[in-house]
C-alpha cells in the first residue's frame, strides 16, 4: 500500500485506493446532500456535518450501530483502526475485496448513511 506524504499523529496516512474510492462513490450514486471532503488525511463522506464513510488506504470505514458492527466483524469486515489507534466505537472497516463490491451491492453503505442521518 502506497503511503501519502501526509502525516497524522506522527504516522503516515495511506493513500486512498482509487478503485475502492470509485466503488464507494458509485455506491452513493451522486445522492443529494452528501459531501466529500478530506478528514484526517482521507476522503470522507458526510451527511450534513456527520461523517458516515471514509476511504483509508484500501479499506472503507463505515459508521454503524454497535450491534451491526459486531455482525459484520463475523463476516469478513475488520475493526476500523486508522493510524494504528484502538478500534473506533461504532465503526467497522470493509477490506478491499468487500469495498469493491459496494458499487454493485451498496446496502451496507446506505445503512451507514441512514444511521448518521437518523442521529
Amino acid at each position: 500500500m502506497a503511503l501519502a506524504g501526509r502525516q497524522q499523529a506522527g504516522r503516515r496516512v495511506p493513500r486512498p485506493d482509487p478503485e475502492v474510492l470509485a466503488a464507494l462513490e458509485e455506491a452513493l450514486g451522486g445522492m443529494p446532500g452528501i459531501r466529500r471532503r478530506p478528514m484526517f488525511g482521507c476522503p470522507a463522506f458526510l451527511a450534513g456535518r456527520r461523517m458516515f464513510a471514509c476511504v483509508y488506504g484500501d479499506q472503507v470505514g463505515l459508521k454503524l450501530p454497535a450491534a451491526r458492527v459486531e455482525e459484520l466483524l463475523r463476516s469478513g469486515y475488520v475493526p476500523f483502526r486508522p493510524i494504528g489507534k484502538p478500534p473506533m466505537r461504532e465503526w467497522v472497516a470493509a477490506p478491499r475485496e468487500l469495498a469493491l463490491s459496494f458499487a454493485d451491492e451498496p446496502a451496507v453503505v446506505l445503512e451507514a448513511l441512514s444511521f448518521v442521518v437518523r442521529g
